[in-house]
């Protein structure tokens, strides 16, 4: 298990959120207005809840009469565009061409409402957020599309994310190069396994390392003395299936 194993740690923060890669049509996040009250300053800190492996902020909506309507979304860096669940998404009127206003921290964000997603879709007739999350009630998802607008920073330690105004706070740490995707905001690094360039996602939103079966089965093809654990061995085995999540790109 050892070769394995280091892989896993030095890639432990390089995560995939599978919600997002469901979604069969993702729409284009280009509508987004920022407004940032002047007593907020540079950057809002806010806390976040850990919830089945995954990091959930609270929300305030805005409903069309202007009250406000809380909500936990989950911090999901892979899901391009906002995702609300059905009831949330017709209680705030997107189901009749109003656009999303919400408030995260003090800081006010507004999505154009074709970007947003009506409900994340369900398996075996229940709702996905639902199977992630029950009995705690998550209604909605923040995104890479929204979140590429500022600059992130989150903390499992202290258990909070910070955004902040672009060129604001100066990073910390060792800088690695990503690539972003100009119309997701996805972000993808490059990692080296078996002297090979391997794209990881990198998304807080997943509670474990995420790698293609099929991936994983040329090194150990290439490799058999690698030490490897067959059979289940936890709730990652789920994210180790080939699940044809990307069938176009074949």
């Amino acid at each position: 298990m050892r070769h394995l194993a280091r892989v896993s740690r030095a890639l432990a923060i390089v995560i995939a959120g599978l919600l997002s890669a469901c979604i069969p049509s993702v729409p284009k996040v280009d509508q987004v207005a920022v407004v940032w009250p002047a007593e907020a300053g540079a950057a809002v800190t806010l806390p976040m809840q850990r919830a089945s492996g995954r990091w959930l902020v609270s929300v305030g909506f805005r409903r069309p009469d202007g009250s406000e309507r809380r909500a936990l979304a989950w911090l999901n860096m892979a899901a391009p565009a906002p995702i609300l669940s059905e009831g949330l998404y017709r209680e705030l009127g997107l189901a009749e061409g109003r656009d999303l206003t919400m408030r995260v921290g003090t800081i006010g964000v507004t999505v154009g409402g074709r970007a947003v997603i009506d409900g994340p879709g369900r398996n075996g007739g229940r709702d996905l957020l639902d199977l992630l999350f029950a009995p705690r009630i998550v209604e909605a998802v923040l995104p890479a599309g929204v979140l590429r607008r500022f600059v992130v920073t989150v903390d499992p330690r202290a258990a909070s994310l910070t955004l902040a105004r672009p060129g604001s706070l100066r990073p910390r740490g060792v800088p690695v190069p990503v690539r972003i995707n100009p119309a997701s905001g996805v972000a993808v690094v490059e990692a080296r396994i078996d002297d090979r360039a391997v794209p990881l996602v990198l998304d807080v939103g997943a509670p474990y390392t995420w790698l293609r079966g099929r991936t994983v089965a040329t090194w150990i093809d290439r490799h058999p003395d690698w030490h490897r654990a067959d059979g289940a061995v936890g709730r990652s085995n789920l994210a180790m299936a080939d699940l044809d999540l990307e069938p176009a790109a074949r």
